[in-house]
């Protein structure tokens, strides 16, 4: 039986949620982009790098992802089900942009930044973090080196994706969720049926042993529910504001114990790996929306090397198409969890 969650735990993790409430609450004054994602994240950073004794219990992880996921899930439609055979362009470039992201990132780790050549290719890898240091471990590589350079990306790349969506499109990013109904306005199915999307989607989960499943079982079913038509609700602008404080604090904390010097000392690597994925994403996103007849941005969102739930977040707060994105990280997630330890096993096999 697993322990209950400590009293000191609910007490960090309060103490983070304040310091992330302050910053989303100084970023909106400044009227700096994604202000209730960003503001959490930098103050939580800082305050965990500082040596304060913040942070989110893993027992608590597991509900936050699952409403993410049955936010992502209420995106789909039977008639968006009906589109989705067009996705086949994007979906396809997504495998070569796989391809090429890994081969730059994981060339600049290894020849440039100097990594050996196990962690260069689970550092540079473009899958999830949890993944990738679970792989780490599995083959040897320096397990904390990848899991600094897999936050380091995800932060980097939440930060930068706001700028560029305003360098591209004017929007104002600095604003709450717009278009969305409040709590108030909310009726009874959205009660009902939000609940039982989660419940049933954790419960499928571990009936199938599904992979990250606190957050892929809620959006499944909470897909299903939306495409055979059982409910259409969608998620009040609280809820999207919560759940965007809620991630940045988390993203802040894990940095928890790193030493400022530490990260002050790869940020330059990390940085130039960003860089190129932030390239490569950009000339795949010019292409195909030339291509699919489909917006820059929206491909941008979807093929952004960042983490799966950080992109559909930020889909979410932006109104951009989350089923589309969520789709297209969940596709590229699989591909390189799939892939990536074989790859490095046949090569391994080959040099050795």
């Amino acid at each position: 039986m697993q322990s209950p969650i400590s009293p000191t735990d609910i007490g960090r993790f309060a103490l983070a949620l304040a310091i992330g409430s302050v910053g989303a609450f100084v970023f909106r004054q400044l009227g700096l982009p994604l202000p209730f994602m960003l503001g959490p994240l930098v103050f939580t950073m800082i305050a965990a790098v500082a040596g304060l004794h913040i942070s989110a219990p893993k027992k608590i992880r597991p509900v936050f992802s699952a409403v993410i996921g049955a936010m992502l899930g209420s995106a789909f439609s039977a008639e968006l089900v009906q589109t989705m055979p067009g996705w086949w362009p994007t979906l396809t470039a997504l495998i070569l942009f796989t391809g090429c992201a890994a081969l730059g990132s994981v060339g600049f780790f290894r020849w440039v930044a100097g990594y050996d050549a196990k962690t260069a290719y689970f550092a540079g890898m473009p899958g999830g973090l949890i993944e990738m240091v679970a792989l780490t471990e599995e083959f040897g590589a320096d397990v904390r080196r990848v899991m600094l350079a897999h936050s380091l990306r995800i932060l980097l790349i939440v930060f930068a994706i706001p700028l560029i969506v305003t360098a591209m499109t004017g929007a104002d990013l600095a604003t709450a969720p717009s278009g969305r109904p409040t709590l108030a306005q909310m009726g009874l199915d959205f009660y009902l049926w939000f609940p039982i999307s989660l419940v049933a989607g954790m419960a499928l989960a571990r009936v199938i042993y599904l992979p990250a499943g606190h957050l892929f079982g809620p959006m499944l079913v909470s897909a299903l529910i939306h495409i055979v038509g059982w409910s259409d609700f969608v998620i009040p602008s609280e809820l999207v504001i919560v759940a965007q404080v809620v991630m940045g604090t988390s993203l802040g904390v894990r940095f928890f114990g790193s030493r400022a010097r530490d990260i002050l000392a790869v940020i330059p690597g990390i940085a130039g790996s960003v860089a190129i994925l932030l390239v490569i994403t950009g000339v795949f996103a010019v292409a195909l929306s030339a291509l699919a007849d489909i917006a820059p941005v929206t491909v941008l969102l979807s093929f952004s090397p960042g983490g799966f739930t950080e992109m559909g977040i930020i889909a979410i707060a932006l109104g951009i198409d989350t089923a589309f994105v969520a789709t297209h990280h969940l596709v590229r997630v699989a591909l390189v969890g799939i892939f990536g330890a074989l790859v490095f096993r046949a090569s391994a096999r080959r040099n050795s």
